[in-house]
């Protein structure tokens, strides 16, 4: 029932909103033109490419994905239907992995529930963006990783070890988490104070590090061997130099993101001429660069942080908290045609200044839907925090794993600063706000029966 009512929710949401627009390009962002650019390259070359060079930016999962939409003509609604059925995958999940945690029925169905009607999984969906393929996979991950913990039987840890690496990708992010998990395991052999337990999980985490070895280091050698770039993707220094430096020096001398970007793009190809060419002709940070040009990159935005300690530092934690706590409007009206920032603070700067019928691109529809997204958020959180507290008397290990997990996903995005990078948390946070709501459930029932007896 759960399944079939996040199945209606989902693809309600795109009718409805082609239906208003009667434009397949509401689907698309920023970055679905190269992931399909690469898809096309992927189906009809058998390379991974953009404009005639190996791609080093993208990883080729996301784009392996859409083949079959491409292939059909129909990229959009075979696409989206495809990740409707994932993220539907992801309700199960949710379910699954509450009762592995040991707790009830009643539990698992609410969080599932909440999962199955979150809102950030519900817009993303319906959008050409790598965001319901990834969760889906690290939930899969999860899931198996506590089977594991359970069992401390070979084959889920292996499977962990496959989808997790697969995960990277679809988004490099997860590049990390490998190392994580191998730390978790340890530490969690080690206080389970058992010397078999421990010389077993041993072995198992090198069968673990071997597989995420060998998926990820076969990328790396393909890159290097295609263009000298040794590392996983490019992604990481463009971010670098293009979000987390540009952050850095906007806080500095008190401009916009957006100037500051355009600056930094412009001082970059002046010093780099053979850099120039890639910059014109596209978004900064969807540009596929050469490895010298990688290179440069990654060496002035290091440059530019280690001078400007503070501003950094201010930039990546004020980016943080619009990660968690952004409302995501702007997912929402985009469907629908509209522009809206996704600044939770542009609510709380129109109504202290008096001014909170007024918004940028679509006055009302900015306010009304940012207030129901953020009281749902607020919801969400207060909730989990609750079942945070109920989970670590007694699933310590499990929770610390989802706690890490959320913390990663918030501050690893740093001056990215945008709702969008919360999408891998909402299923972890919802595991936790079922338990929490069943907790507060049993709490207030108890409370209410204490008074009826006095």
């Amino acid at each position: 029932m759960l399944m079939l009512a996040a199945l209606f929710v989902r693809i309600g949401l795109a009718g409805v909103a082609y239906s208003v627009t009667d434009d397949r390009m509401i689907f698309h962002s920023n970055d679905s033109r190269e992931y399909i650019s690469t898809a096309s390259s992927l189906l009809t070359e058998g390379k991974f490419e953009r404009d005639g060079h190996p791609e080093t930016l993208r990883t080729p999962g996301y784009p392996a994905f859409l083949m079959l939409g491409i292939s059909l003509a129909q990229v959009e609604m075979v696409t989206i239907g495809l990740q409707v059925l994932l993220s539907c995958l992801s309700v199960y999940l949710v379910f699954h992995i509450v009762g592995l945690l040991g707790y009830s029925n009643e539990a698992a169905i609410i969080a599932a529930a909440l999962y199955a009607l979150e809102p950030t999984s519900i817009v993303y969906s319906c959008m050409l963006l790598t965001e319901t393929l990834y969760t889906t996979l690290l939930l899969t991950f999860i899931f198996l990783l506590f089977r594991y913990l359970r069992d401390v039987s070979l084959w889920p840890l292996v499977g962990a070890g496959l989808v997790l690496s697969a995960s990277a990708y679809v988004r490099p992010v997860s590049y990390y988490l490998p190392l994580l998990t191998v730390i978790v395991l340890i530490i969690w052999a080690i206080r389970a104070r058992r010397a078999v337990l421990l010389k077993t999980t041993i072995v198992h985490i090198i069968l673990f590090c071997t597989i995420s070895l060998v998926m990820l280091g076969t990328w790396q050698l393909r890159n290097y061997s295609s263009t000298g770039f040794s590392g996983f993707s490019s992604v990481k220094q463009v971010n670098l130099y293009f979000f987390f430096a540009t952050k850095t020096l906007a806080e500095k001398e008190a401009v916009s993101f957006s100037e500051q970007q355009s600056r930094m793009a412009r001082r970059f190809a002046q010093q780099y001429p053979e850099c120039a060419v890639a910059l014109r002709s596209s978004y900064p940070a969807n540009v596929n660069f050469s490895n010298q040009c990688i290179t440069h990159l990654e060496r002035d935005a290091r440059t530019i942080i280690r001078e400007n300690p503070l501003p950094y530092l201010k930039g990546h934690l004020t980016g943080s908290a619009l990660t968690l706590f952004g409302p995501g409007s702007g997912a929402f009206l985009a469907l629908f045609g509209q522009m809206a920032p996704d600044n939770t603070w542009v609510l709380f700067n129109k109504w202290r200044t008096g001014n909170l019928s007024q918004s940028v691109g679509a006055p009302i529809s900015t306010i009304v839907v940012s207030i129901v997204l953020m009281a749902a958020l607020v919801f969400f959180l207060c909730t989990a925090m609750v079942g945070v507290v109920r989970c670590w008397l007694t699933n310590p290990t499990q929770t610390a794993i989802l706690v890490m997990l959320i913390a990663y996903f918030v501050i690893i995005p740093g001056a990215l600063g945008y709702s969008r990078y919360r999408h891998p948390c909402m299923p972890m946070i919802s595991i936790l706000a079922g338990v929490g709501a069943v907790t507060m459930k049993h709490r207030v029932a108890k409370i209410a029966k204490s008074i009826m007896l006095l």
